[in-house]
């Protein structure tokens, strides 16, 4: 079994878009390599060349691509693997092209816990790779994210560092505080919380990315620094941590974005449904002239309706691409939790050209009301 890698993915990938990968065929690989030793002019790249052909000799003659093992891991509990073998059919040129994306995007879908339970998954980044009789090649990080056309290209994927989380980073006091940041050229980063200009609380996020989260009870800060951690840290930004106000009727909301990072909310709820439906009910028996009539089975459901209105233009942005969420998360103040919501039939999001400000309204659909029947 021989596998040539002609073009790996990026080290980090969106997940929701093309993850291209490109494969040779023995026999053009080392008939490449041939005609590579011929032109080259310095010992390091005869030595190069010269190595790889004698890794490929046994296989030089092979015009067929061999099928190769793929392999998608994501850190639950317990870790989750999906193995999958891809046979890829060669082209004139006799390379091969896989998009492997479809696999990452099972990784993200649901897990199931160390008890055994579905779950919606709520991981930010799976890991990618070909397993070559146990040597791991092609190996990749994946983000649950999605680039749009023009803004992202396959081939470059994520590279840069990066701040995930692009809502205002605003801390209530009884909710949790969420921000995501993607690390680069795999660096770990530093991370400073700080308060009146005194540090507060400092760790790391390891490559490729991680969320900084602490809980409502934590002391006060009003800036997160950002730095490298090496012998000479650099600080790579800072950003402004605002104080928010608790409306009178709060409805904290967080999900995960298009750029595979959480986004929080503070809502206000403007209307709160229960419904009652599918009700079936049933003729008993005349000779009991009290119980004549019964239900049998039925329906509850709740939604709750929330808006915001002046959104400046990045917040406009942010909440009008919530309804696109994989995972949305109401915070239930009275068990402290959170739980899976999702989009009911009724969502508006609006941009005023004139004054410059944005609307957005949402109707989620609560958790599933239980019922006796």
């Amino acid at each position: 079994m021989a596998i040539v890698i002609l073009k790996a993915p990026p080290a980090l990938v969106a997940a929701f878009n093309e993850i291209p990968l490109v494969v040779q065929t023995p026999k053009a690989r080392y008939d490449q390599l041939t005609l590579d030793l011929a032109k080259a002019t310095t010992t390091a790249e005869r030595t190069r060349i010269q190595s790889e052909m004698t890794a490929l000799y046994d296989a030089r003659n092979q015009d067929t691509l061999d099928p190769m093992t793929f392999v998608a891991v994501i850190e639950t509990d317990p870790v989750q693997t999906y193995t999958v073998t891809l046979t890829p059919e060669a082209g004139p040129d006799g390379n091969g092209y896989i998009d492997l994306s479809f696999i990452m995007r099972r990784a993200f879908a649901y897990d199931a816990g160390i008890d055994g339970i579905v779950r919606p998954n709520l991981n930010l980044v799976a890991q990618g790779y070909i397993d070559d009789n146990g040597t791991r090649k092609a190996f990749f990080y994946a983000l649950n994210a999605v680039g749009q056309p023009g803004y992202y290209d396959s081939y470059w994927g994520f590279n840069a560092y990066a701040k995930l989380t692009d809502t205002p980073l605003i801390r209530y006091k009884r909710y949790p505080f969420f921000l995501t940041l993607r690390s680069f050229d795999s660096k770990t980063l530093e991370y400073i919380l700080k308060f009146n200009g005194r540090d507060q609380l400092s760790d790391r996020i390891q490559y490729p990315l991680g969320t900084i989260t602490f809980d409502y009870d934590f002391q006060s800060i009003d800036m997160v620094e950002v730095w490298t951690y090496k012998e000479q840290s650099t600080q790579l930004a800072s950003y402004p941590v605002l104080e928010g106000c608790e409306p009178d009727a709060p409805f904290y909301v967080r999900w995960i974005n298009a750029s595979g990072g959480w986004n929080t909310w503070m809502f206000e709820r403007r209307e709160e449904t229960d419904d009652v439906e599918d009700v079936s009910n049933i003729q008993l028996y005349i000779t009991d002239p009290i119980y004549t009539q019964a239900t049998v089975s039925l329906s509850a459901t709740r939604t709750v309706t929330v808006g915001e209105g002046l959104l400046s233009k990045d917040e406009y942005r942010a909440l009008a691409a919530l309804p696109r969420s994989p995972r949305i998360q109401w915070f239930n103040e009275e068990i402290r939790t959170w739980q899976t919501i999702v989009i009911a039939e009724g969502f508006s999001a609006s941009w005023n050209s004139r004054n410059g400000f944005g609307s957005v309204e949402f109707t989620f659909a609560m958790p599933r009301i239980l019922t006796q029947f």
